[in-house]
């Protein structure tokens, strides 16, 4: 039997704070994805190439359309959501030493986090998990 992988694109908030880091995205088979991408790019229109939530202009019923008509394209494309995070002052003062907090910073925790909320889903047997996470400096 042929098993299909199953990726799942993540991106982060807050590591660079001390209260709470996030990683959160969606996770699909490749022609999910596929069919996603076509749905997303259609949507996003020729003007734009990528959607930073940073730039966008709140206050603009431009906005709000645009994000009205993005939103619901993953799940209709059959991707779930997963995600994962920690309250980084829930457990900092309890990491013994310098090398330890290093490795137990809040997006190593957060990663953690959405292991095992992936380990807990309904998964097929067998199949095969790509995690791909946005580029980090640190």
């Amino acid at each position: 039997m042929t098993y299909r992988a199953i990726r799942a694109y993540l991106g982060e908030t807050g590591q660079h704070e001390s209260d709470f880091v996030f990683i959160a995205g969606h996770i699909g088979y490749i022609d999910q994805w596929q069919s996603f991408a076509d749905a997303w790019n259609k949507a996003l229109g020729h003007q734009r190439k990528r959607l930073h939530m940073k730039s966008l202009r709140w206050s603009s019923s431009a906005t709000e359309t645009l994000l009205k008509r993005l939103g619901p394209i993953p799940a209709q494309s059959g991707l779930k959501r997963l995600f994962g995070g920690v309250r980084v002052s829930d457990y900092a003062d309890l990491v013994p030493g310098p090398q330890e907090a290093r490795v137990l910073n809040g997006y190593a925790c957060s990663v953690l986090s959405v292991a095992v909320s992936l380990l807990l889903c309904n998964v097929p047997k067998g199949e095969r998990f790509e995690l791909i996470f946005e580029q980090q400096d640190r």
